[in-house]
């Protein structure tokens, strides 16, 4: 038996198609011939079923953190939650506290869109701490990507309504996603966002200069960082607090900050080593797939490029960056652009490739990302983000046919919805976020199926992302571990 797992990154399917849909619009000849051809699914990807609040939406951390263990994860959000709603919190911040700093800076997304971070985690915070340091800064990073692109006041009015009690804080900058949240080494960006938190430049009003920016072409996600305090800059005897819970855009700049030798703690372990300052030490996933696939002395190849690499790896092997003993990994370069629209295929091909070389090398299990979907459709661009379909649809299709010649078994979902809603009708604005519809799981292998609900052959179903790792162990002829809570699809 030989598996091809493929992740199509923010390839949801919505039952009621609305305009702007770069999945029902685009030419997907390949994907709607597979899901009629085979055996094929609908499954959840978010909410309850991944590990998250009910009705939330599903991000690729938790979807590849889902599908390669096997099992529902309480994610990070849910426990960070728990700990300030029993007061516990406390108890998690006492190292911090012992240090007896006398200003604190807390970093981090200032958004609801529970992807990386929550604000209330950041009110939370601030009321929490006030009474331990004589000031608090706040460095927001601002969101416009898991949320409205035009929001961000909307959040910093949160803060001010819900911390009117702790006196002593400071709004002391504001930088977009693009630059502090880089996760792709461009270095400029980081140096950009360090250096603004770090200098002594100020500006007047954050909401003038939020309005000034947004009259210059910018939204949310690439505001321009600034400082507008040189009270609030970050020094050196100070201690720094990056409130992100998702590790994987956090570790380029909390890196920065301590090769500069900054004090600081993170919310949660951001890498293996980084800092031993962590509030929410990470919980341990065994007997992942990747682990029994080892156990079985099954060869594996992760495929990905640089922008989803570490989803195909940390994240699939249930947070760790060991390599197991047959696991081999190969990363394609994401092309350097200012936005995924330029270019919209990003390394879609190069994939492709990468995949049926490893096709044609027999190895046992593949699994591979395609990031384009996501990555493009985050830019708001709707005909680019068709494109970057209809490009991974022809990967697909190469990708099956390899597949038939060398007798491997294909197996295609994704980790969350974001290309079929391109455009929010309540708002009238562009969605550039992810949703909670669900997302395709297709196997090749016929079936005589019940009447399928949709047009593309799809039937809906309660399957969930947990329940494709207890399906590949299912064919491969493999016990699943005690641990998954995943049931096999087939």
């Amino acid at each position: 038996m030989k598996i091809c797992l493929i992740v199509l990154d923010g390839w949801g399917h919505n039952l009621k198609p609305k305009q702007k849909d770069a999945i029902q619009d685009a030419n997907c000849k390949n994907m709607r011939f597979l899901s009629k051809k085979y055996l094929s699914y609908l499954i959840h990807a978010s909410g309850k079923y991944v590990g998250l609040h009910e009705g939330c939406m599903g991000n690729s951390e938790v979807g590849h953190l889902t599908i390669g263990s096997g099992r529902v994860v309480k994610q990070n959000i849910i426990l960070i939650d728990e700990a300030f709603s029993s007061g516990s919190i406390k108890e998690n911040l006492r190292s911090l506290i012992a240090l007896n700093k006398k200003r604190l800076h807390l970093i981090g997304l200032v958004s609801d869109g529970g992807i990386h971070s929550h604000v209330n985690h950041l009110i939370g915070l601030i009321n929490t701490l006030s009474k331990n340091f004589e000031e608090i800064f706040v460095h927001c990073i601002s969101d416009g990507r898991d949320t409205a692109p035009y929001a961000f006041t909307e959040y910093l009015d949160c803060i001010l309504t819900n911390c009117l009690d702790s006196q002593n804080y400071s709004i002391a900058s504001v930088g977009g996603r693009f630059y502090a949240m880089d996760r792709d080494n461009n270095e400029d960006r980081i140096n950009k966002y360090f250096n603004t938190l770090t200098s002594e430049k100020e500006f007047d009003n954050i909401k003038n200069y939020i309005k000034d920016q947004y009259n210059k072409g910018y939204n949310d996600e690439n505001i321009v960082p600034a400082l507008f305090s040189t009270k609030g800059r970050i020094q050196k005897d100070d201690l720094i607090l990056f409130f992100n819970f998702r590790a994987d855009r956090m570790r380029q700049i909390t890196k920065k900050f301590i090769n500069e030798k900054y004090n600081l703690f993170t919310f949660t372990e951001y890498e293996k080593g980084l800092t031993q300052n962590v509030i929410f030490k990470p919980s341990k996933v065994i007997n992942t797939l990747s682990d029994i696939l080892e156990k079985n002395g099954i060869e594996q190849v992760h495929i990905a490029e640089t922008e989803k690499y570490a989803h195909v790896t940390y994240f699939f092997n249930g947070g760790t960056e060991k390599k197991h003993k047959f696991e081999d990994r190969k990363i394609v370069e994401s092309k350097k652009v200012k936005s995924f629209a330029e270019n919209p295929k990003m390394s879609s091909e190069n994939i492709a490739n990468e995949i049926i070389t490893s096709i044609t090398e027999n190895k046992q299990f593949i699994v591979a990302n395609f990031a384009a979907p996501d990555m493009v459709g985050h830019t708001g661009d709707y005909n680019a983000t068709v494109k970057a379909v209809e490009c991974v649809d022809d990967q697909i299709g190469k990708i099956y046919n390899q597949c038939l010649l060398h007798n491997y078994v294909l197996i295609i979902t994704a980790d969350h919805g974001n290309a079929e809603i391109m455009f929010d009708e309540i708002q009238n604005l562009v969605s550039k976020k992810h949703t909670s519809n669900k997302v395709p799981f297709i196997v090749t292998i016929p079936k005589e199926r019940t009447k399928n609900n949709t047009d593309w052959g799809y039937e809906n179903s309660e399957y969930s992302l947990a329940d494709v790792a207890p399906t590949i162990l299912s064919l491969f002829g493999i016990e699943p571990p005690q641990e998954f809570t995943g049931k096999p699809i087939v």
